[in-house]
């Protein structure tokens, strides 16, 4: 069974790769791998979000940037601290 971040991967699946874009999950693997196809390119990836090419983490089930980081580091720090404050109660939502 191939899984990502906790969840089942399932043929059908929507997941998002920060440099493809939106893509389709249209097969799933032994070993945990499952192929995601975006357009007419068609990717492998394994359970962390990788594909076996590249060594750093490219695919979520949704785009991670939800908001562009400001240049002034002490607005990112405080920005960063505040999501870091309500995450907790995130991820008790069932």
């Amino acid at each position: 069974m191939a899984v990502l971040d906790g969840d089942p991967v399932e043929r059908g699946d929507l997941v998002f790769d920060v440099v493809y874009g939106a893509g389709q999950v249209v097969e799933v693997l032994p070993q945990g791998r499952f192929r995601v196809r975006f357009g007419r390119r068609t990717y492998t990836y394994d359970e962390n979000g990788m594909r076996s090419e590249w060594d750093f983490r490219t695919l979520y089930w949704h785009d991670p940037v939800i908001y562009v980081p400001p240049k002034a580091a002490a607005k990112w720090d405080r920005l960063k601290r505040l999501v870091a404050a309500i995450k907790p109660e995130v991820d008790a939502w069932p």
